[in-house]
């Protein structure tokens, strides 16, 4: 590891207790704009960011469906140090989304909206981004094995 260097490791793990395998682990700069690392666990639900440079992080895993325990947690590195993280994921499900943006969005400016979600055990959390995916018109349609 180089001087100004330092890593993160941890792990990510069920609610009961088993590993989460193959979850996106993000580190996002809390200093430097748009700097973001990914990380994948292994099958024993570990990851590692090998050598970051110097700066403060907010960590956190993504896994679509699940909710983590923390959230996030944001931790400054020193040279040479290495931050040792455990995750929590559970299974949670979206029972409410709220948009929340302008009225009016001018031609030459992104869209700017909010989503908030409520999931099914009434949990609030602000969502990043949503990928929207389009439902069959007709009931009783099976896609990806869910009946709609």
């Amino acid at each position: 590891m180089s001087p100004l260097h330092a890593s993160i490791h941890g792990w990510v793990r069920s609610t009961a207790g088993t590993p989460e395998a193959d979850v996106s682990v993000i580190a996002q700069s809390a200093t430097i704009a748009l700097r973001t690392d990914t990380a994948r666990t292994d099958p024993g639900g570990e990851f590692l960011f090998p050598q970051l440079p110097v700066d403060t992080y907010v960590v956190f895993p993504f896994k679509p469906g699940y909710l983590s325990r923390p959230a996030q947690v944001s931790v400054t590195l020193a040279p040479g140090d290495t931050a040792e993280l455990q995750f929590t994921l559970r299974e949670a499900r979206v029972a409410r989304l709220i948009v929340s943006g302008p009225g009016e969005i001018p031609n030459n400016e992104p869209p700017r909206f909010t989503y908030t979600a409520t999931t099914d055990s009434g949990e609030s959390l602000t969502l990043p981004q949503v990928d929207w995916i389009l439902l069959p018109p007709e009931a009783g349609v099976v896609v990806g094995g869910v009946v709609y």
